[in-house]
C-alpha cells in the first residue's frame, strides 16, 4: 500500500498517446514532407520506369539519401524533447518506436518504388 496521497503522485501519461502521434506524423506528414523538400531543393526526379526497362542504370545522388536521413531525424526529434520530461517518457518511447518503424517501412517502400520502378512491365 502506498503512503503517498493520490493527489501528490506524479501522473504518467500512457504510451498510447505516443503511438497515435507516431502513426499520424509518420503516415500523414513524413513521406509528403520528403517530397516537398526534394522539390524545394530542386533535386532530380527518379524515373518510375522499371529498372529492367531502362537503357542505363539510375545514378542516385547523395542528396537523395540525405533528404531521407534528415527527414527521419526530424521526425524522431520530438521524442528527445519529450524524454527529458519524466511524466512524458512513456509517450516518447511509444512515439519513437512507432514513428521509427513506420517511417523506415514507408521510406523503404517509397525508395523501392522510385529506384526499382513501379510502372507495369
Amino acid at each position: 500500500m502506498s503512503t503517498i496521497a493520490p493527489s501528490t503522485q506524479t501522473r504518467r501519461h500512457s504510451a498510447g498517446w505516443g503511438v497515435g502521434a507516431g502513426l499520424f506524423f509518420s503516415v500523414v506528414v513524413f513521406v509528403p514532407a520528403v517530397f516537398v523538400v526534394r522539390q524545394w531543393l530542386d533535386l532530380a526526379e527518379v524515373s518510375a520506369t522499371p529498372s529492367h526497362l531502362r537503357a542505363r542504370p539510375v545514378e542516385v545522388p547523395a542528396s537523395y539519401w540525405v533528404t531521407w536521413f534528415v527527414a527521419v531525424v526530424v521526425l524522431l526529434a520530438p521524442a528527445v524533447a519529450l524524454a527529458g520530461w519524466f511524466v512524458m517518457r512513456r509517450v516518447a518511447v511509444g512515439y519513437v518506436v512507432t514513428a521509427g518503424l513506420v517511417a523506415v517501412a514507408l521510406a523503404a517502400l517509397t525508395i523501392g518504388f522510385e529506384l526499382g520502378g513501379f510502372a507495369p512491365s
